[in-house]
């Protein structure tokens, strides 16, 4: 999505030709988006919000392969993070057309980008590889080399190189993820924090036949609402399928055990307007950030019922 916005080939405000209706037509082939119901039209911000795949097809498609794999190169995508650890581990991500002909003998097609512009294919990034993304984009664009050991001095690090109002609708995106009807609302919504990310999905191939269930991921940064993000995470679960529903809450719970102890609050189990509501009545401070019509509608979207008054 950075990668289109800064060449120009999409606004954040622009809608796709083609609304998601569940799946797309290109190529011959049927190309399904994860929610079959469809999102309809949707702009760059809302299409991260809904993981809509079809917004993402078209957008690979008017960006072209070889540029999406020039500018994601660029971007250090197949780079290491340059932690001071011994034997990291690089991404994978393809840095030309050659990629394809040298592991699979065959050249590519502009099929490729499709995959690639929703995170599939030959794609495959660390937990740590995204942490520093995300770093890069809670500071406006940079993100220095991770640092284990005390009194190593940390290095310049990573440039994202996008346009800081790029950046800017990158996170408002990332903001509707969380936001009521977002894909991971319930699970990251903290009393006194404001988390903002996006859920992620990592294929696995044995989830193709039935026999596993894909991998589920979240990043995401998180702080006082309002205010510069404090802290970024990355959680991936193995075999966890959901990122909304497993891996979000993970990042969630863990930002509010920082925060509250960075800023002296004390210390809660039940954090996530999740918990909260499978234990009692929807909370107070729910009430008074969101209007009552978008938290029933977005609770009957998730399926959830809040417990009865004085329910455990």
């Amino acid at each position: 999505a950075g990668i289109a916005l800064d060449a120009g080939v999409v606004t954040p405000d622009e809608v796709m030709p083609d609304p998601c209706e569940g799946q797309w037509y290109w190529g011959n082939r049927f190309w399904g988006c994860w929610d079959r119901q469809g999102h309809g039209y949707n702009t760059l911000a809302e299409a991260i919000g809904n993981s809509c795949d079809v917004y993402f097809y078209q957008l690979g498609l008017r960006l072209g392969l070889q540029r999406l794999l020039d500018r994601s190169t660029d971007i250090g995508f197949s780079q290491q993070c340059g932690v001071d650890l011994p034997q990291e581990s690089r991404g994978i991500f393809p840095e030309g057309p050659q990629f394809w002909q040298e592991l699979y003998g065959y050249r590519p097609t502009e099929g490729e980008a499709l995959n690639l512009a929703i995170g599939q294919g030959p794609n495959s990034q660390t937990p740590l590889k995204m942490a520093q993304f995300y770093v890069a984009l809670a500071r406006n664009g940079s993100a220095p080399a991770p640092v284990i050991a005390k009194g190593v001095a940390i290095s310049e690090g990573w440039q994202l190189d996008l346009a800081p109002e790029h950046i800017a609708s990158l996170r408002e995106g990332l903001r509707m993820v969380t936001a009521p009807g977002g894909t991971a609302h319930f699970g990251t919504t903290l009393e006194h924090w404001e988390v903002i990310g996006k859920t992620g999905t990592g294929q696995n191939p044995l989830s193709v036949r039935g026999l596993a269930q894909d991998h589920a991921w979240f990043a995401g940064m998180a702080g006082p609402p309002g205010e510069p993000p404090e802290i970024v995470l990355v959680a991936i679960v193995e075999y966890g399928e959901s990122g909304g529903q497993v891996a979000a809450p993970i990042v969630a719970k863990a930002a509010d055990y920082y925060l509250r102890s960075k800023h002296g609050i004390p210390i809660d189990t039940i954090q996530t307007y999740r918990e909260h509501i499978l234990r009692g009545p929807v909370p107070q401070w729910y009430r008074d950030r969101f209007p009552p019509g978008i938290t029933t509608e977005a609770q009957e979207q998730a399926g959830l019922t809040p417990a009865a008054e004085g329910g455990s």
